[in-house]
């Protein structure tokens, strides 16, 4: 398999595993989460999850990056957990990936019987971080080490690992994205695609493929393997609009394959979306 894998885990792995993993010939990657909640809300050693990175980090054919999440306002937001995170992820990792946290109403429950605030513009369908947080925590690590990257969206780090332009297209969704989201002042920046910042590491690489054209014959293509040779559709100049309902794997497929951002009328929601909404 020549695919990159991800393997997403808070868990113990000892040396001998990590060897296991290695000896597997994979172009695997590791998102570990650490985010300063170990022993807070996850039942977890916080000695025994550094004692993990270190381990993986010490083999150089698994590349390895830390999940700062889910970040929740009051318990892991702090200028001082923030800078214990930092201290620590950037000896072993390459790359940390800030993300927020998606409150449906039984987690809403878990925080309120603890007795933790919830802020207001949390909801059950984004992974909401505030962007004075994610803001804060971006100069923290940069305090920490200024060479060390920092990303909002798991796939701008996962590409940026391996030395590609982001698959999601993230790099143009600020030519459709409703500025009524609760990230929409993280997403959109100042730059000509998206929110991405020029100082990103990755910034020449996305810019480049962001500028490659899509030409309708091409994407006619695509869309006779979704089963829909004779959907309607428009290539605007930074997406590419799609007329009707779509499921969210199909539009996510022709967005990695096009590397461009897919814009659909309407999502069809999954059964198990909904419940995890609920």
């Amino acid at each position: 398999m020549k695919n990159p894998v991800l393997l997403i885990t808070k868990g113990y792995i000892n040396k001998t595993q990590v060897e296991e993993l290695a000896s597997l010939k994979l172009n695997l990657v590791i998102l570990y989460t650490f985010s300063g909640l170990s022993e807070i809300l996850e039942n977890r050693s916080e000695k025994e999850q550094i004692e993990t990175m270190k381990n993986i980090s010490q083999n150089k054919s698994i590349k390895l990056i830390n999940y700062y999440r889910p970040v929740i306002e009051g318990i892991n937001s702090s200028e001082e957990c923030i800078e214990h995170v930092a201290k620590i992820v950037s000896k072993y990792c390459s790359a940390s990936i800030i993300s927020g946290i998606r409150l449906n109403t039984y987690l809403c429950n878990v925080l309120d019987k603890l007795g933790i605030y919830i802020p207001k513009e949390y909801d059950p369908d984004h992974k909401v971080l505030l962007p004075e947080t994610f803001n804060r925590i971006n100069d923290v690590f940069e305090r920490v080490d200024s060479n060390y990257p920092t990303f909002k969206k798991t796939s701008c780090g996962i590409s940026y690992i391996l030395k590609r332009p982001d698959y999601n297209g993230h790099s143009a969704r600020i030519y459709y994205c409703n500025p009524t989201c609760k990230s929409y002042n993280i997403c959109i920046g100042t730059s000509k695609i998206g929110f991405c910042k020029p100082n990103c590491p990755n910034f020449k690489r996305c810019k480049e493929e962001s500028e490659k054209i899509v030409t309708k014959e091409q994407f006619r293509k695509l869309l006779k393997k979704i089963d829909a040779p004779d959907a309607k559709f428009s290539i605007e100049e930074h997406y590419i609009k799609l007329e009707g309902e779509y499921w969210q794997e199909e539009v996510s497929y022709l967005r990695h394959v096009t590397k461009k951002n897919i814009k659909a009328d309407s999502l069809k929601k999954r059964e198990d979306e909904k419940l995890i909404s609920m």
